[in-house]
């Protein structure tokens, strides 16, 4: 039996991420405790440290959780750490340093690093040099998409210790149950999408989901009388209400709909006719893996972990960031096809959970 402990900056990185794992590792007899900054219980867990991690890697509150994390190794003595999100690896990493001598091992999931093809100057300067410093603290880094696990060979090739491995994201659930004719049609009645075409795109509601492209791509095709179109945002965040305004600017307020953040993700996605992320950052994202399940047309910037997914996907299209003409021809195109279906086997949950046990199985 391992003591384990899994670092991320929120616990809703934790609900969203990692539950399956957690649920396994205990299966599986070890003992698994969680680092986070947030006050959720999670089923599974022997203990969860509330920590003020900040997203904000220059807050103080994250020279207390680091002086925190130190105390709490100090005292448990664990087997294994498995660190995500930006802050929370630098932090873990740092705070398992002197411990790596005594055996702890490191595990890093790097669900999409900061520094990427078409990064900010600032990100490249910030980022990479932090990451390349902590591998040599580091025993096994994951990568979820070809861009961040090349990177990852490439600034490891001195250190023939760390193990790097690829895993095709978080896993997806593929085995749900379907609405209802009655579900649907409720759910439809709900939002005002009675003989529409549905468009949506699932993400938070940020500059980095790029919502505000889309907006101004639906913009150009959008006519009531000849496509009775509806755009479906999916997601919180803080941004709602500046684009807000710019919809009523377009005269689109009765067309593009903000649903607020949802947790029946499938239901929505059961009704839609075509999923689009405009997202300028993935790693290998969980919206376009659950539209492919639903066999949905999709289109999707031409950005790391879209490129994974969608270059293997015949009912996918990408498009140039910035380009709002392509981007409104691709949709247009992709409401005229058919749902198809695909085999997605190697994102569900089982197969990414036995490829992560494996990679935990190198250190227990």
């Amino acid at each position: 039996m391992a003591k384990i402990m899994i670092i991320a900056t929120v616990d809703q990185h934790i609900r969203h991420f990692h539950l399956p794992l957690i649920k396994a590792l205990v299966q599986k007899g070890h003992k698994v405790y969680i680092a986070s900054n947030g006050q959720e219980v999670f089923e599974n867990v022997t203990k969860k440290y509330d920590l003020p991690f900040q997203r904000n890697p220059f807050h103080l509150d994250n020279m207390i959780a680091y002086r925190k994390l130190r105390k709490i190794f100090g005292n448990e003595n664990f087997d294994v750490i498995h660190v995500n999100t930006p802050v929370g690896s630098v932090i873990g990493r740092l705070a398992a340093k002197k411990l790596r001598k005594s055996g702890l091992k490191v595990i890093y999931t790097a669900h999409g690093f900061h520094f990427f093809k078409g990064a900010s100057k600032k990100n490249w300067l910030l980022f990479y040099p932090i990451e390349r410093y902590l591998m040599k603290y580091t025993d096994a880094l994951i990568t979820m998409n070809d861009e961040d696990f090349n990177r990852a060979k490439s600034m490891a090739a001195k250190n023939s210790k760390l193990v790097i491995k690829k895993v095709n994201g978080v896993g997806v659930n593929l085995e749900r149950e379907k609405l209802n004719a009655y579900e649907k049609e409720k759910l439809i009645n709900q939002y005002n999408l009675k003989n529409s075409k549905i468009i949506t795109c699932v993400a938070e509601i940020s500059r980095r989901k790029n919502q505000e492209e889309l907006i101004e791509a639906f913009s150009k095709f959008k006519d009531g009388d000849e496509l009775n179109t509806k755009l479906l945002l999916i997601g919180g965040g803080k941004l709602i209400d500046e684009l807000k305004y710019k919809v009523n600017d377009l005269g689109l307020s009765d067309n593009v709909i903000f649903t607020g953040y949802q947790t029946n993700i499938d239901a929505f996605l059961e009704i839609t006719d075509v999923l689009v992320s405009a997202s300028k950052q993935e790693g290998l994202p969980v919206n376009i893996i659950e539209a492919m399940s639903h066999g949905l047309p999709i289109v999707a910037s031409e950005i790391r972990g879209h490129v994974d997914l969608l270059e293997e996907y015949p009912n996918g299209e990408l498009y140039e960031l910035r380009d709002i003409n392509m981007l409104s021809n691709a949709i247009v195109r992709a409401l005229s096809k058919d749902r198809l279906d695909f085999d997605l086997t190697k994102y569900s949950v089982g197969s990414v959970i036995d490829k992560t046990l494996n990679i935990y199985s190198l250190f227990l």
